[in-house]
């Protein structure tokens, strides 16, 4: 399996939910299921980009 075929695959998954078969209720839960999935993801890059900061500085390597 070549790599675009593995990312597209990783992409899918993301967007599975079926929009059509939820309440209007249930799709308000949904959007603030995201918006803590969106804060989540966003704390983890701010992480990330921390360690590799630290790394770059502690190895010496400019940014």
């Amino acid at each position: 399996m070549e790599d675009d075929d593995i990312e597209n695959e990783k992409k899918q998954e993301y967007f599975c939910v079926n929009l059509a078969n939820l309440s209007k209720d249930e799709l308000t839960q949904y959007i603030v299921f995201l918006e803590k999935e969106i804060k989540r993801t966003k704390a983890e890059i701010s992480n990330k980009s921390s360690a590799l900061g630290a790394a770059n500085l502690l190895f010496k390597k400019e940014i």
